[in-house]
């Protein structure tokens, strides 16, 4: 049944050892995989709920990185915001997990504007994640750090001015977008993927 076994196997851990160290284990699973698939003469079916791959130049296609569970929202999203799959896909890492942003420079007319943004920016990634358009306190604080507009003093109040898009807002508490804030979410969204902020 494994003709040649051994020395597959050896051929296995030879590559396998020009692997780094953090990949060497699943590079090892799916060599040896592939092995015995092919002597079985078995492949695995695709499951319906993954991902297919990319074809290259197919822009509605998104990359094989994306969770299932997160596709059809980002699907939805881009359709709705009139982009392609992998226009909305590149302003997100899907390396990570959890997934967040590739670098991205949010834009606003002040601190307290990108403050705003930043926060409706983390909601409508937790919406891809979760289906909730909810941004998490840390994170906005994290992101407005990053973006250069958190004032300590002040990061509640920014939030609370300049429009109706939260539905409360609390330091230290989760904001949840209103319906105007999930309209700026998106529009401001819509905008990083076109203008290529990333």
């Amino acid at each position: 049944m494994y003709d040649n076994a051994e020395e597959v196997l050896n051929s296995i851990l030879t590559i396998v050892d020009k692997c780094p160290d953090p990949f060497k284990e699943k590079c090892f699973e799916v060599l040896l995989k592939g092995y015995v698939d092919a002597q079985l003469g078995a492949s695995a079916p695709a499951k319906s709920n993954q991902t297919q791959p990319q074809r290259r130049g197919d822009p509605e296609l998104p990359s094989t990185l994306v969770p299932a569970t997160i596709l059809p929202r980002l699907q939805t999203a881009a359709k709705r915001l009139g982009l392609s799959v992998t226009e909305l896909e590149s302003l997100f890492d899907f390396t990570k997990d959890p997934f967040g942003f590739h670098a991205i420079a949010v834009p606003g007319e002040n601190k307290a504007d990108t403050a705003r943004k930043v926060a409706m920016a983390i909601a409508f990634k937790t919406y891809l994640s979760t289906g909730s358009w909810i941004a998490d306190w840390k994170e906005v604080q994290a992101m407005s750090v990053d973006q250069n507009c958190y004032d300590r003093k002040n990061h509640a109040y920014f939030l609370r001015s300049g429009g109706n898009f939260f539905k409360s807002v609390e330091a230290g508490r989760n904001l949840e977008l209103t319906s105007d804030g999930i309209k700026e979410a998106e529009k401001l969204i819509g905008a990083l993927a076109k203008d290529g902020q990333r």
